[in-house]
């Protein structure tokens, strides 16, 4: 949802780890748990089982993102510390929950924009291929008729 190459978020937790709580920031989830968890799918596990990443480990982690969602977010989390900080919060009054929904909404519209502009990736991908196509078989054709 960061945008960011594959293995980025797996890289930079690799590098933290220490500063990770089990349990607390992330889990870790064994093949025989997925049995007992009753987790539906076919869901190939490691032998080293799969690590979860929690709400805090997400918190944590997208700290060492750079893109315009990861700044987002620390803002609304140095923001909630603040005001967490400087007042006792009321978890029923309304300035709290309204900073909880945006901060939903600004992941939900992130989460959006990013869908669309991977759908958007998709759909050109598919047009190259089938633009490609015909010059692949004329490649192929000529290439195996001269050999």
């Amino acid at each position: 949802m960061h945008n960011r190459p594959e293995g980025t978020a797996s890289r930079n937790f690799s590098a933290n780890r220490n500063r990770f709580t089990e349990n607390e920031d992330f889990i870790v989830i064994q093949n025989n748990e997925i049995c007992r968890l009753e987790i539906k799918g076919d869901l190939l596990i490691p032998n080293r089982g799969v690590t979860l990443i929690t709400e805090s480990g997400y918190l944590m982690l997208v700290k060492s993102f750079t893109d315009e969602l990861a700044w987002r977010v620390q803002k609304q989390l140095v923001s909630s510390y603040f005001r967490i900080k400087n007042e006792s919060v009321n978890l029923n009054d309304p300035d709290f929950i309204e900073d909880r929904l945006l901060l939903a909404l600004t992941e939900r519209k992130a989460l959006r924009e990013s869908k669309k502009q991977l759908e958007s990736k998709v759909i050109e991908l598919e047009d190259k291929s089938i633009e490609a196509a015909p010059k692949i078989e004329f490649y192929d054709a000529t290439v195996t008729s001269t050999h």
